[in-house]
């Protein structure tokens, strides 16, 4: 799955999710798969697909699509295989993982940052897991942060302040799978002295 020692296929649980059709059949499917480990703190996404707006019954508008963006599915895997130990399972959260990224903004983005140009060369192959990290207050680690594959784990930060506390992004990593494909991972840790908006 992933060219990490640190982990194995084993220590992971496979949670999938996703949402069928509106009651008009107005948007596409949307699904998500995430490889979760919760001892260790570690949600790898492998595929989000959004469901395309309208996304509110008008016959029942209290009853929205219960996830519409990435931030929402970390957050209901984070509740979900949390379970009855919810607090103390949350604060071991250490990354969130987006595998083989295909997103060509967030391509471009981490190739520049890693190569120095935007396109990678001819069957080119991420390091696996590699040095190349980035601390979120340098100019790369916020652009790797920026892309539309990092925000969503940043929005699942922001949005969520209440039932998770304050968490900050603090590295990305850039590597590569099994097959070289790119990868990103975000470093997340529990923020007690962020500064917050008043």
């Amino acid at each position: 799955m992933l060219a990490a020692k640190q982990w194995s296929q084993s220590d992971f649980v496979l949670y999938p999710y996703s949402y069928p059709q509106n009651w008009l059949g107005q948007f596409s499917k949307g699904t998500w798969y995430a490889w979760v480990n919760t001892k260790d703190g570690v949600i790898i996404v492998t595929a989000a697909y959004a469901p395309k707006p309208p996304l509110v019954n008008p016959d029942q508008p209290d009853d929205p699509v219960p996830a519409t963006h990435l931030s929402d599915f970390i957050f209901l895997v984070l509740k979900e295989q949390c379970g009855i130990e919810s607090l103390a399972c949350i604060q071991r959260l250490k990354y969130v993982i987006r595998h083989k990224v295909v997103n060509q903004i967030s391509q471009q983005i981490a190739n520049q940052v890693l190569l120095g140009k935007p396109n990678e060369p001819p069957n080119y192959r991420y390091p696996a897991w590699s040095k190349q990290s980035y601390a979120a207050t340098t100019d790369n680690g916020a652009a790797l942060i920026g892309v539309p594959n990092g925000y969503g784990v940043a929005y699942s930060l922001m949005q969520h302040v209440l039932p998770l506390g304050r968490w900050t992004i603090k590295k990305v990593r850039v590597f590569g799978n099994d097959n070289g494909e790119l990868c990103l991972a975000y470093r997340v840790m529990k923020c007690s002295q962020c500064n917050v908006m008043k």
